[in-house]
């Protein structure tokens, strides 16, 4: 699945990941491992909701502060790594940091 996301530079930021198939059945994630992976940016590891299928990603500032002070799109991948090692990558898209805003 495709999805972007836009966060501001230096900035808190996390997002529910709903993991699904090409066909929309949710993805198994019960004692697999979700890393979010930004192009030369960041690698994030999500905590998992078994119970709902659903990974918590939370970024902090520091995860974004080495962007440019400039509009910039980074390409994303979601990476599923299974109990038994199987890889998959169910969502990607662009990941988009804004600049700081001037006081």
């Amino acid at each position: 699945m495709r999805l972007d996301y836009t966060v501001q530079r230096g900035s808190d930021w996390s997002t529910m990941l709903h993991l699904e198939t090409s066909d929309g059945v949710p993805i198994d994630i019960t004692g697999a491992t979700v890393e979010f992976i930004v192009e030369n940016l960041v690698t994030a590891e999500a905590v998992i909701d078994v119970s709902a299928g659903e990974a918590l990603l939370t970024l902090l500032p520091v995860d974004t502060e080495d962007a440019p002070d400039q509009r910039t799109a980074y390409r994303y991948n979601v990476k599923v790594t299974s109990s038994g090692g199987d890889v998959t990558y169910p969502q990607r898209g662009l990941f988009i940091v804004l600049p700081t805003l001037a006081e």
